[in-house]
């Protein structure tokens, strides 16, 4: 997952350029690609980490229905 959302991070960074016909990116302009990559990183994870929880929820209710 983190190879994948660090060539997601350069692949942005080149379509930004590519948008601006070559030109090296400001600043201003990197910092704001990457913070929006990281939020979108930080929504992904934290859904991911929703559903490993619903996921263990599931298994220990089947868990707890066998035994009953």
């Amino acid at each position: 997952m983190k190879k994948s959302l660090k060539q997601k991070m350069r692949d942005d960074l080149a379509n930004a350029i590519i948008a601006k016909h070559g030109e090296p990116l400001s600043f201003s302009e990197h910092e704001a690609i990457v913070s929006q990559i990281k939020h979108e990183t930080e929504e992904a994870l934290a859904k991911l980490l929703k559903s490993k929880a619903m996921v263990l929820e599931n298994k220990k209710r089947s868990c707890d229905a066998l035994r009953t």
